[in-house]
């Protein structure tokens, strides 16, 4: 299966591709002066070390002097990246510094990763209906 863009919805499993559902959540980004502010959708990835953010959102920021990095992916091959310190702000108000991995897609705006998940108590489980209920808290 030839990739694009917006594959980043997909995942390999044990019988081929599948379509992944993401814990999408709603964000205010912005430079660590707090101005400008974009709001954004970011995406949970337990998966992820780093949390990331896209090129567009770093132009809408305007972002600067970014830090060169090497971003090393699960089957061991790597890539120079350039991070970026970002203020996210959750929907409850809460924020935390982080400093995210530009990445390639526009799509999601943010990627939420282990170094901003460890801060907090990320937490799924069953919920009354058959579903599944998504709490996470810092």
């Amino acid at each position: 299966m030839k990739k694009t863009k917006k594959d980043y919805s997909l995942i390999a499993t044990a019988d081929g591709i599948q379509p992944r559902s993401w814990i999408r959540t709603p964000v205010s980004l912005s430079s660590l002066k707090g101005e400008p502010k974009e709001e954004g959708v970011a995406v949970w990835d337990t998966g992820a070390q780093n949390s990331g953010i896209s090129r567009r959102m770093v132009k809408l920021l305007r972002l600067k002097n970014p830090k060169q990095v090497i971003e090393t992916y699960a089957d061991g091959k790597e890539r120079k990246a350039k991070a970026y310190w970002v203020l996210v702000t959750f929907p409850n108000g809460r924020q935390a510094h982080v400093q995210a991995v530009a990445h390639k897609a526009d799509d999601p705006d943010f990627i939420i990763g282990m170094d901003l998940i460890c801060f907090g108590r990320f937490l799924l489980e069953p919920d009354s209906e058959g579903g599944v209920r998504f709490t996470f808290s810092i």
